[in-house]
């Protein structure tokens, strides 16, 4: 309600609600055309966006059995914001499904490289894992640079505005199918997180295929950071900031934590699309660098109680 109302125009949900209620409630009502056509979709999109990259770095952190893994530090998001870019400048005549497929495709072909070159000649290390990521990311983010060199004018600043993270909330419809997709691919998946996230030799010896489960973790967190990148632009540290909370108030129960984490990475990005909003309005900033302003300090200080700083 309070992400429904508050903005650079002000928005009273109850006045509409009495309005409809005694009939006088019409179509062409200012506040009205703003709540349908601005206000909801894009509140709809952050709740989506938000509750896909928790969960994506809820599976990602079970995966590494690391509460510092996220799609935006390991670089997955980078990788997406390329792949997005790049199939949406090479297909610009079928741009609103190149850019989500486009998406989807570099954060899956990211988080394999990512992961395989911080295991190369070894068994997976944190501060190997974190250097790959940051090394991915960058170089992502070069070829982002050179991408945008060769994009039309009229395409650049779109591009660029998606990049630091918008939500514009015009497949609204589209991410609500998706984050309701995603519940019901991971809930059945909640017993099998839990043994996973006690060992690979633990999992083994309960007759879990750890092979099989790092394969479809992959596929799942590629695939969920990808719709949320291609929807929302490259949003950081949810997937760092709401696991780690929603674990330290409920536990570690992922029968709890998944649907806890959807709701609450929903619930984190809509408040901090509401700062993004308010804080300068009626000049509004990028979500992402709200997200970031929480999410790096958070970073440094649970790095430093790892004894990593």
């Amino acid at each position: 309600m309070i992400a429904l109302q508050v903005g650079s125009s002000s928005v009273s949900v109850w006045s509409l609600a009495k309005l409809w209620w005694q009939g006088e409630l019409k179509g062409d009502n200012l506040e009205l055309q703003i709540f349908l056509n601005l206000r909801l979709p894009r509140v709809l999109t952050a709740f989506c966006v938000g509750g896909l990259l928790g969960v994506a770095g809820l599976l990602m952190q079970v995966l590494l059995k690391n509460p510092l893994a996220d799609p935006y530090i390991l670089g997955v998001s980078g990788g997406a914001g390329l792949g997005g870019i790049a199939l949406a400048l090479l297909l610009p005549g079928v741009f609103a499904w190149a850019l989500p497929a486009g998406a989807a495709l570099g954060a899956l072909v990211v988080i394999i490289l990512v992961f395989g070159l911080s295991g190369f000649r070894g068994v997976v290390t944190m501060e190997r894992l974190l250097l790959t990521g940051v090394a991915m990311s960058a170089l992502c983010s070069a070829f982002v640079s050179l991408l945008l060199t060769f994009a039309a004018e009229g395409r650049f600043r779109g591009l660029v505005f998606w990049l630091l993270g918008e939500l514009e909330g015009g497949h609204a419809g589209l991410l609500m199918l998706a984050w309701v997709l995603m519940l019901l691919l991971t809930l059945p998946m909640a017993r099998m997180l839990n043994v996973v996230s006690m060992g690979d030799d633990v999992a083994f010896s309960l007759g879990v295929s750890v092979r099989s489960a790092r394969h479809r973790l992959y596929w799942m967190s590629a695939l969920f950071t990808g719709i949320a990148v291609a929807a929302g632009g490259m949003i950081g540290f949810v997937g760092l900031v709401v696991p780690h909370v929603l674990r330290l108030l409920l536990g570690q129960d992922h029968r709890l934590l998944v649907p806890a984490v959807a709701l609450g990475g929903g619930v984190f990005l809509m408040l901090a699309d509401c700062v993004s909003r308010v804080a300068l309005a009626p000049v509004q900033l990028p979500v992402g660098v709200v997200t970031a302003m929480v999410g790096a300090p958070l970073f440094i200080v649970l790095l430093a109680r790892r004894g990593r700083v």
